[in-house]
């Protein structure tokens, strides 16, 4: 009898162990629609997460009757990508973020799938997967997206790296023109947003130069960070969002070929643009934040 019931209980064991590991890997509860339903974003850990760095928004968005910040597809292209990626993190989450731009979908790493605890928190946030492929589906479903261009090389480009200043604040964005060409592609405005701080809210020890080539070449960060009291918590550090005017893409520059000239030609042109905007968010908005004597530097 003894043995009956013992066989009985391992099987009930198993049953538990199978499900829990199939909700661990294919995690059907990883949706936007599980994340509000247990209205995700308002959680008490995630407002104190939020508030706990100084957060404000300047738009500098003029006001235009055919474009609505908050409701329009748009492809938000969030500058710096720090050493963790709390600018694109923070510019989902907190609910000051959605009264000024309204919501969005984050493009995240696709190493973040192979961390249970931090791929069900991406899932709830609606992340898409960095690929191409992916983003062009959302985008083709009329999904407003943002990311950082500059992704995981940009975490190695700052201080302390050689012959790296501290009164610079490296973005890798000058062969980086991906995001353009998505944006020309679809037909979707591009908005740039600058973090001030963003890029201080973790530091991060100077390893030798393979590790940045092996963690491109991976497509993940082989990083040793930290942050308050040398754990992986940030430092308190106030953070100012600029949103930069929305770049609009060309007429007829959709119906180009994307191997023809005159399409590599736009994408110059709407990259320097963008390039351009951004400098100028920084210049005009880097004495507001105490930052000036930083510069910009577009690498």
């Amino acid at each position: 009898m003894a043995k009956e019931e013992n066989k009985k209980r391992r099987k009930v064991y198993y049953a538990i162990l199978v499900t829990a590991t199939f909700f661990g890997i294919f995690g059907p509860h990883r949706n936007r629609k599980v994340a509000k339903l247990i209205d995700f974003k308002n959680w008490r850990i995630i407002k104190a997460w939020c508030n706990y760095l100084a957060y404000e928004v300047i738009s500098e968005v003029s006001e235009k009757k055919d474009f609505n910040l908050k409701r329009d597809q748009a492809i938000f292209a969030v500058i710096p990508h720090g050493i963790v990626p709390v600018p694109l993190a923070l510019a989902t989450l907190p609910q000051e973020a959605h009264e000024s731009f309204g919501e969005f979908r984050p493009v995240v790493a696709s190493a973040t799938r192979f961390l249970p605890g931090l791929k069900t928190v991406m899932g709830w946030m609606g992340s898409i997967d960095a690929s191409k492929s992916a983003i062009e589906k959302a985008l083709s479903k009329g999904e407003r997206i943002g990311l950082s261009p500059g992704g995981i090389a940009e975490m190695f480009e700052n201080f302390p790296k050689p012959n790296r200043s501290r009164n610079e604040e490296c973005v890798i964005l000058k062969s980086r023109k991906g995001f353009v060409r998505m944006a020309l592609k679809n037909n979707i405005p591009l908005v740039p947003i600058y973090c001030f701080g963003g890029s201080k809210t973790f530091r991060r020890l100077q390893l030798p130069s393979i590790v940045e080539k092996l963690s491109n070449f991976l497509r993940m960060s082989i990083v040793i960070f930290f942050g308050k009291y040398g754990l992986p918590i940030p430092l308190q550090k106030k953070l100012l969002y600029v949103l930069g005017e929305p770049i609009r893409m060309p007429k007829g520059a959709s119906a180009l070929d994307e191997n023809s000239a005159q399409f590599r030609d736009l994408v110059d042109k709407v990259h320097k643009e963008f390039c351009d905007e951004l400098t100028r968010m920084f210049e005009r908005n880097k004495h507001r934040y105490g930052w000036g004597h930083k510069r910009l530097l577009i690498v």
